[in-house]
């Protein structure tokens, strides 16, 4: 015999967790409007809002789901995800960040033929699935639609992340790490931009009342079977794609010289900007890293998790000066 409180919890999974009623169809939610998102917000509103003693100066969120949470099984998801994101559009503008790639459902991973994969910062080893396969792309676009149905009116942003990124970037390959393996499978410069292409076209499709936001990195690819960087790649596809916003998820006290080229190319290219401060052991001064965000006339700027170090009043000024 089960517990009531064992009883309870598993109606809860059940009501949380069910089959999409939604068929193969164009079912965008008209966007609501809202507020555009300006001056500070949080980097992860799960992690970061509840109790932040900053929220009072912090004009938006950042929801950040992974996939394999959202659709656990093929075609029944998780549906907790319309409350989180209720309760973040309930102090201020909403921004969406989905995450597939090493974060994909374990049954796409076996569908896509898997490949181990090295994340290029922590060393860590993940089944990747072939995300530039039909079936992958196919499974993408249903789960952004169900999404979209959801929470479509509450969301002001959505994040282009591509699929492959352990991350929010839609360019990061970890190539260095994974260079013999992708000449194994055959991944190459035309792979990629034909993926990349696919998720930028299906992001327009279902978002159609949200402004899409791009990252930028230095484009990693294989050309000839070995690893290549070059950032005319990314600003290429960027103006290609024409995203509403376009930002860097690395803002630093001294950026360095290939992150200042890129953000100042990124400035050239005439959109929107946004940026996400580095993690707490790179960010240096975060003053100095905030004042290149207004200088650049950012739109909003995402905190990482060491905002609560930050001195109240000094950040809302910038909060001030960039909304």
């Amino acid at each position: 015999m089960t517990s009531r409180r064992t009883d309870e919890r598993h109606a809860e999974t059940r009501r949380r967790t069910r089959p999409s009623p939604l068929a193969d169809q164009d079912t965008s939610v008209a966007h609501s409007g809202g507020v555009d998102m300006r001056g500070l917000v949080t980097r992860d509103y799960q992690k970061d809002y509840p109790d932040s003693k900053h929220a009072m100066l912090l004009s938006g969120n950042v929801v950040r789901f992974l996939w394999k949470n959202i659709e656990p099984e093929p075609g029944v998801f998780n549906y907790g995800f319309i409350e989180t994101v209720e309760g973040a559009a309930g102090h201020g503008s909403v921004k969406l960040r989905i995450l597939g790639g090493s974060n994909s459902p374990a049954w796409l991973v076996d569908r896509c033929e898997p490949f181990p994969y090295v994340e290029g910062t922590s060393g860590r080893t993940h089944r990747m699935p072939r995300w530039w396969s039909d079936e992958y792309l196919h499974r993408w676009e249903y789960m952004m639609r169900v999404v979209e149905q959801g929470i479509g009116n509450l969301v002001e942003v959505v994040a282009q992340t591509g699929g492959g990124t352990v991350y929010g970037e839609p360019f990061i390959r970890s190539v260095w790490q994974n260079k013999d393996m992708y000449n194994r499978i055959g991944f190459d410069l035309t792979v990629d931009r034909t993926a990349l292409d696919t998720f930028n076209d299906i992001v327009r499709k279902v978002w159609k009342g949200q402004q899409i936001a791009q990252s930028m990195f230095q484009w990693q690819h294989m050309a000839d079977g070995q690893p290549r960087q070059s950032l005319d790649l990314s600003l290429e596809a960027t103006a290609r794609w024409q995203p509403d916003l376009v930002g860097a998820h690395d803002l630093r006290e001294t950026p360095g010289a290939p992150r200042k080229e890129m953000w100042d190319r990124m400035a050239a290219l005439g959109l929107p900007l946004y940026f996400q401060t580095a993690r707490p052991s790179k960010i240096g001064d975060w003053r100095k890293a905030l004042d290149f965000a207004v200088g650049y006339d950012t739109e909003y700027v995402e905190l990482n998790r060491d905002l609560e170090s930050y001195d109240f009043a000094e950040l809302g000024g910038y909060g001030w000066q960039l909304g």
